[in-house]
């Protein structure tokens, strides 16, 4: 990877993958089907991803993670760019602040911590 998704810098696969991108729970529409067509031996996945088998699909992926079906199904290779693209960006989360109005009158203390 030459550039940041989010910063236009130059940075590695590995930083886009902590920062920018979720690696967490897979997308039936875009990073399953994507590994399904390149799995050499992924029958049950593509069985799963038939419009019918919404439930079972759902019971399938229950507390999976894209990792785990990499693992499963190691003939599904990507380019870098590629297997980024089939990724869902991270969406910004919103900060809790505490603040304190009677200690000190006038004005604010806010305590600011970064969620990862």
């Amino acid at each position: 990877m030459n550039k940041s998704a989010t910063e236009g810098e130059a940075t590695t696969l590995r930083e886009v993958l902590l920062r920018d991108y979720s690696v967490k729970q897979p997308t039936p529409e875009v990073s399953l089907k994507a590994i399904a067509h390149r799995a050499s031996a992924a029958p049950t996945l593509s069985y799963l991803l038939a419009a019918d088998r919404k439930q079972d699909l759902e019971t399938y992926l229950w507390g999976m993670e894209i990792v785990d079906f990499l693992s499963e199904h190691p003939s599904a290779r990507f380019a870098p760019e590629e297997f980024v693209g089939l990724l869902t960006k991270l969406q910004p989360r919103p900060l809790f602040s505490g603040l304190e109005l009677k200690g000190v009158p006038r004005q604010v203390h806010f305590i600011v911590d970064v969620v990862r």
